[in-house]
Protein backbone atom coordinates (compact mmCIF):
# COMPACT_ATOMS: atom_id res chain seq x y z
CA UNK A 1 0.00 0.00 0.00
CA UNK A 2 1.13 3.54 -0.72
CA UNK A 3 0.40 6.69 1.24
CA UNK A 4 -1.84 7.76 -1.63
CA UNK A 5 -3.86 4.54 -1.32
CA UNK A 6 -3.97 4.97 2.47
CA UNK A 7 -5.30 8.50 1.99
CA UNK A 8 -8.01 7.24 -0.39
CA UNK A 9 -8.95 4.50 2.10
CA UNK A 10 -9.80 7.26 4.59
CA UNK A 11 -12.12 8.81 1.98
CA UNK A 12 -9.84 11.78 1.34
CA UNK A 13 -8.59 13.40 -1.85
CA UNK A 14 -4.85 12.73 -2.22
CA UNK A 15 -4.27 15.97 -4.14
CA UNK A 16 -5.17 17.96 -0.99
CA UNK A 17 -2.65 16.08 1.14
CA UNK A 18 0.35 15.68 -1.06
CA UNK A 19 0.59 19.33 -2.04
CA UNK A 20 1.70 20.27 1.50
CA UNK A 21 5.49 20.71 1.98
CA UNK A 22 5.86 17.85 4.48
CA UNK A 23 4.13 15.32 2.16
CA UNK A 24 5.19 16.61 -1.25
CA UNK A 25 6.46 13.74 -3.39
CA UNK A 26 5.54 11.00 -0.89
CA UNK A 27 2.40 9.69 -2.61
CA UNK A 28 3.97 6.41 -3.68
CA UNK A 29 5.89 5.86 -0.43
CA UNK A 30 4.72 3.06 1.86
CA UNK A 31 3.14 4.26 5.11
CA UNK A 32 5.25 1.60 6.84
CA UNK A 33 8.59 3.25 6.06
CA UNK A 34 7.85 6.59 7.71
CA UNK A 35 8.26 7.26 11.44
CA UNK A 36 5.44 6.56 13.88
CA UNK A 37 5.05 10.30 14.45
CA UNK A 38 4.76 10.98 10.73
CA UNK A 39 2.23 8.16 10.38
CA UNK A 40 0.21 9.48 13.33
CA UNK A 41 0.20 13.02 11.84
CA UNK A 42 -0.85 11.57 8.48
CA UNK A 43 -3.74 9.59 9.99
CA UNK A 44 -4.90 12.51 12.16
CA UNK A 45 -4.83 14.75 9.08
CA UNK A 46 -7.03 12.25 7.25
CA UNK A 47 -9.45 12.06 10.18
CA UNK A 48 -9.64 15.84 10.63
CA UNK A 49 -10.29 16.50 6.93
CA UNK A 50 -13.75 15.01 7.32
CA UNK A 51 -16.63 16.17 9.48
CA UNK A 52 -18.25 13.75 11.89
CA UNK A 53 -21.15 14.03 14.32
CA UNK A 54 -19.07 12.05 16.83
CA UNK A 55 -15.31 11.56 16.81
CA UNK A 56 -13.66 9.25 19.36
CA UNK A 57 -9.89 9.62 19.61
CA UNK A 58 -7.89 7.13 21.67
CA UNK A 59 -4.41 8.45 22.57
CA UNK A 60 -4.18 10.82 19.60
CA UNK A 61 -1.08 12.50 21.07
CA UNK A 62 1.05 9.35 21.22
CA UNK A 63 4.10 9.43 18.92
CA UNK A 64 3.68 13.15 18.23
CA UNK A 65 6.38 15.69 19.01
CA UNK A 66 5.52 18.85 20.97
CA UNK A 67 4.98 20.99 17.88
CA UNK A 68 2.66 18.40 16.31
CA UNK A 69 0.66 18.17 19.54
CA UNK A 70 0.15 21.94 19.52
CA UNK A 71 -0.86 21.91 15.84
CA UNK A 72 -3.32 19.08 16.51
CA UNK A 73 -4.88 21.01 19.45
CA UNK A 74 -5.17 24.08 17.21
CA UNK A 75 -7.03 22.03 14.57
CA UNK A 76 -9.40 20.64 17.21
CA UNK A 77 -10.13 24.14 18.50
CA UNK A 78 -11.28 25.27 15.06
CA UNK A 79 -13.67 22.40 14.37
CA UNK A 80 -17.13 23.89 14.30
CA UNK A 81 -19.43 20.86 14.41
CA UNK A 82 -19.72 17.55 16.17
CA UNK A 83 -18.69 16.06 19.48
CA UNK A 84 -15.09 15.02 20.04
CA UNK A 85 -14.20 12.65 22.87
CA UNK A 86 -10.50 12.20 23.60
CA UNK A 87 -9.04 9.45 25.75
CA UNK A 88 -5.48 10.42 26.68
CA UNK A 89 -2.67 10.23 29.20
CA UNK A 90 -1.13 13.39 27.74
CA UNK A 91 -0.46 15.98 30.43
CA UNK A 92 1.13 19.04 28.87
CA UNK A 93 -0.39 19.70 25.46
CA UNK A 94 -4.13 19.39 25.82
CA UNK A 95 -6.88 20.89 23.68
CA UNK A 96 -9.41 23.45 24.79
CA UNK A 97 -12.35 21.37 26.11
CA UNK A 98 -15.96 21.88 27.17
CA UNK A 99 -16.17 19.17 29.81
CA UNK A 100 -13.88 16.85 31.77
CA UNK A 101 -14.61 13.21 32.43
CA UNK A 102 -12.18 10.79 33.98
CA UNK A 103 -12.03 7.08 34.64
CA UNK A 104 -10.83 5.97 38.07
CA UNK A 105 -10.73 2.25 38.93
CA UNK A 106 -13.06 1.50 36.04
CA UNK A 107 -15.68 4.08 37.05
CA UNK A 108 -16.47 7.08 34.82
CA UNK A 109 -16.79 10.41 36.64
CA UNK A 110 -18.20 13.60 35.13
CA UNK A 111 -16.14 16.42 36.64
CA UNK A 112 -18.23 19.05 34.88
CA UNK A 113 -17.77 22.04 32.63
CA UNK A 114 -14.70 24.27 32.66
CA UNK A 115 -13.30 26.02 34.62
CA UNK A 116 -15.36 24.69 37.55
CA UNK A 117 -14.36 21.10 36.79
CA UNK A 118 -10.66 21.70 37.38
CA UNK A 119 -10.64 21.51 41.21
CA UNK A 120 -12.68 18.26 40.99
CA UNK A 121 -10.32 16.66 38.45
CA UNK A 122 -8.45 14.05 40.51
CA UNK A 123 -6.04 13.20 37.70
CA UNK A 124 -5.25 16.76 36.69
CA UNK A 125 -1.70 17.22 35.43
CA UNK A 126 0.74 18.57 38.05
CA UNK A 127 1.09 21.98 36.40
CA UNK A 128 -2.69 22.50 36.47
CA UNK A 129 -2.92 21.36 40.10
CA UNK A 130 -0.13 23.82 40.96
CA UNK A 131 -2.01 26.70 39.31
CA UNK A 132 -5.16 25.84 41.26
CA UNK A 133 -3.19 25.67 44.53
CA UNK A 134 -1.87 29.17 43.80
CA UNK A 135 -5.43 30.42 43.27
CA UNK A 136 -4.86 30.88 39.54
CA UNK A 137 -7.40 28.48 38.09
CA UNK A 138 -7.00 28.39 34.30
CA UNK A 139 -10.07 29.07 32.20
CA UNK A 140 -9.41 25.81 30.35
CA UNK A 141 -6.74 23.12 30.03
CA UNK A 142 -4.88 24.08 26.87
CA UNK A 143 -1.21 24.99 27.16
CA UNK A 144 -2.11 28.61 26.37
CA UNK A 145 -4.83 28.70 29.06
CA UNK A 146 -2.44 27.38 31.71
CA UNK A 147 0.29 29.80 30.62
CA UNK A 148 -2.16 32.71 30.84
CA UNK A 149 -3.17 31.65 34.35
CA UNK A 150 0.49 31.37 35.40
CA UNK A 151 1.16 34.92 34.19
CA UNK A 152 -1.88 36.42 35.93
CA UNK A 153 -1.07 38.94 38.66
Amino acid sequence: MTQKEECISWGCEPEEFFSSPDLLGREEQSPFVISRGELKRFHLSCVLKKHYDLLLLDEPFSSLDCESKQVFCHHLLHRKKGVIIIFTHEEMFLPHVDRIWEIINGVLYDRGALPGALPRWAGAPPHIKKMIEKGKTPNNISYEDVLEAACRT
